[in-house]
C-alpha cells in the first residue's frame, strides 16, 4: 500500500486540536479506515453501527494479513475500534500478529456473502461467522514425531533459544529452527506473558449471571459494555448463563462499591448472579498426553490419581500477586501490556511497537523492564498455540469453599490445557478438550457437585478466554500513584451506570 494510505496513531495525535475537537472517534475511525483498501470493501459496509464494528475489524485483519496494512497502522486502527462498546465482546479475535490465511479469509467472505444475500447480516451472525472461520481452519490434528518433541519442549520452555533446545533435545540447531517454523505456520505458536493486574493495583472481578428478561438483553449489554471498567462480556445462545468481567482500581472502598453495585443490578436484572473477586491465575499444559497424534485421558479422569508412578510435571505459568508490588512503575505497566505479546522478540521491536502506540522508550529500558517483570513474578511466560487437536473450549464456574479450591487446582493440573483462576468464591476454569473425550470431561464436572464443599458447577460451552479489553485500554490516562492504580478512580458504581 502506498505511504499516503497509512495513517498511524502518531498522525492522529499530530492533528490540530480544533480538528480533534470537532471530530468524534467515529469520524476519525471512518476517515482512517477509508484509506485501508481490500478487495471486499463493497461487502464490508453497513448502516448498522454494531454490524459496522465487526466489518471494520474484518477489514483491518484482512488488510494486515495480506500485507496491505502494516502492523503499526493496524494497532492505530484498532485503537479507534477500542472506543466501541462492542470491543468488550470480541477484542481482535486473537493477537494481531497472528495472520488470517487466504483460505480463512475466503471462507469468511463466502459466509458474509450468504448472510448479505439472505438479509440476516446482523452483528451476532457476523460474530458467529468469524468464530466459524477460526474454528474450521484451526488444525485439529496435533503435532507428531519431531514436531511433537519440539512443541512439547517450547511449551515447557517458551523463552528458550534454538541452541538450548538443540542441546537438550540432542539434535542440530537447524532441526529445531525448521520444526519451530513449521509449528509457527501451522499452530501460530507465540510466547506470551500471563499477567495479573493486582500487581499494578488493579482488581479484577467476574460476574456470572442469568437474565430475568431475555428481551432486555440488548439494552443491558450496551450498558455493561459502555461502563469504563468493563473488561469483557460473554453470553452465548448455547447457555442461559453469561459472564462479564471488570477491572477496577483496587482500593477497599472501590471493592465495596463494586460489590454493592452488583447486588443492586442483580436484584433487578438477574435470576442468578455470582460475583468472583479474582486472585491467583495459572495455566497448565501437559504435552506428555500427546501420543501418536492423539490426546490421552489424564490419570485424574481414569481414576488413577493415587498411582505410584507420578505423571510428568505440567508446563505451568502461575501469577499470584494479591496486591500492588512495590517498585513497579507506569512504564513497567506499559511494557507488561505490550511485551506480553512479544516475549521472544527483540527489545528494539517492542520499543518500536510501543512508540507506534504512543509510549516512547529506549530498547535498553524495554529489556530492563521486561526482565524486571519476569524476575518479580508479575508476568509469567507461556506458549500460545491454536487448537492442536483440542476441539472444544468452555468456561466453568465452580462455587466452592477454600479447601476445595486447592483440590480443584490439583485435579485439573494434569488436563491437556487449562487456565484456572482462584477467587474468593471458588474457582473458574477455561478448559480445552478433544472432542473424543468431551463426555469424560462433562462427567468429571458433574462429579464435582457431589463433593463436599462444592455448592455449584456451571459450565458454558464454546467460550473463548481471550477477547475484550486489556488493562491498558481501561487504565491508560488514569493516575498511577504510590500504589499503582489503587486509587486512580472512584467512579466504579456499576448500578448507577446500568440502572
Amino acid at each position: 500500500m502506498p505511504p499516503e494510505h497509512h495513517r498511524t496513531q502518531e498522525t492522529i495525535k499530530r492533528m490540530a486540536p480544533s480538528e480533534v475537537e470537532v471530530s468524534s472517534t467515529e469520524s476519525l475511525r471512518r476517515r482512517m479506515l477509508s484509506q485501508v483498501k481490500t478487495p471486499y470493501d463493497s461487502l464490508l459496509r453497513s448502516s448498522d453501527r454494531r454490524v459496522q464494528y465487526y466489518l471494520d475489524l474484518i477489514k483491518i485483519r484482512i488488510a494486515l494479513s495480506s500485507g496491505a496494512l502494516r502492523l503499526r497502522d493496524a494497532y492505530a486502527a484498532i485503537s479507534l475500534l477500542e472506543e466501541d462498546p462492542e470491543f468488550g465482546i470480541s477484542g481482535t479475535f486473537g493477537p494481531l500478529p497472528e495472520s488470517w490465511s487466504p483460505k480463512m479469509i475466503q471462507r469468511l467472505i463466502k459466509n458474509l456473502r450468504i448472510l448479505r444475500r439472505t438479509k440476516v447480516m446482523g452483528a451476532q451472525q457476523i460474530y458467529s461467522a468469524i468464530i466459524d472461520m477460526l474454528t474450521f481452519h484451526n488444525p485439529h490434528d496435533p503435532p507428531r514425531g519431531r514436531h511433537r518433541d519440539v512443541f512439547a519442549y517450547f511449551v515447557h520452555h517458551p523463552l528458550a533459544t534454538f541452541s538450548h533446545a538443540a542441546r537438550d533435545l540432542q539434535c542440530h540447531r537447524s532441526t529445531i529452527k525448521t520444526a519451530y517454523s513449521a509449528l509457527l505456520e501451522r499452530y501460530h505458536i507465540m510466547a506470551l506473558g500471563l499477567l495479573n493486574g493486582c500487581a499494578f493495583g488493579i482488581q479484577t472481578f467476574i460476574l456470572f449471571f442469568e437474565l430475568k428478561e431475555k428481551s432486555r438483553w440488548e439494552h443491558i449489554r450496551d450498558k455493561l459494555l459502555s461502563f469504563r471498567f468493563t473488561k469483557t462480556l460473554h453470553r452465548v445462545t448455547t447457555s442461559p448463563l453469561g459472564f462479564v468481567s471488570f477491572a477496577i482500581p483496587a482500593c477497599s472502598s472501590n471493592i465495596a462499591e463494586m460489590r454493592s453495585g452488583v447486588e443492586r443490578i442483580s436484584e433487578k436484572l438477574f435470576n442468578y448472579s455470582s460475583l468472583h473477586m479474582m486472585g491467583t491465575i495459572a495455566r497448565y499444559v501437559n504435552p506428555h498426553l500427546l501420543k501418536d497424534g492423539t490426546w490421552c485421558l489424564p490419570d485424574s479422569l481414569k481414576g488413577k490419581v493415587n498411582m505410584k508412578s507420578r505423571s510428568p510435571e505440567p508446563a505451568s505459568a502461575i501469577v499470584s500477586c494479591p496486591r500492588y508490588v512495590e517498585g513497579l512503575t507506569r512504564e513497567d505497566f506499559y511494557v507488561s501490556e505490550v511485551a506480553g505479546y512479544y516475549l521472544r522478540d527483540s527489545a528494539t521491536k517492542i520499543a518500536n511497537i510501543m512508540s507506534d502506540r504512543g509510549h516512547e522508550m529506549f530498547p535498553s529500558q524495554v529489556a530492563y523492564r521486561r526482565a524486571k517483570l519476569l524476575r518479580k513474578g508479575v508476568m509469567a511466560p507461556w506458549l500460545w498455540f491454536g487448537r492442536a487437536g483440542l476441539h472444544y473450549n468452555f468456561c466453568v464456574e465452580i462455587v466452592c469453599d477454600e479447601d476445595m479450591r486447592e483440590r480443584v487446582f490439583s485435579m485439573v493440573s494434569d488436563f491437556p490445557e487449562v487456565f484456572i483462576s482462584k477467587s474468593d468464591r471458588g474457582v473458574i476454569l477455561w478448559l480445552e478438550t478433544p472432542r473424543y473425550h468431551l463426555k469424560e470431561y462433562y462427567r468429571f464436572l458433574s462429579s464435582l457437585t457431589d463433593m463436599q464443599g462444592v455448592e455449584r458447577v456451571n459450565p458454558i460451552l464454546a467460550v473463548m478466554r481471550s477477547g475484550g479489553k486489556n488493562y491498558i485500554d481501561i487504565f491508560d490516562g488514569l493516575k498511577f500513584g504510590r500504589q499503582g492504580f489503587t486509587h486512580a478512580s472512584h467512579d466504579v458504581d456499576i448500578a448507577e451506570h446500568v440502572l
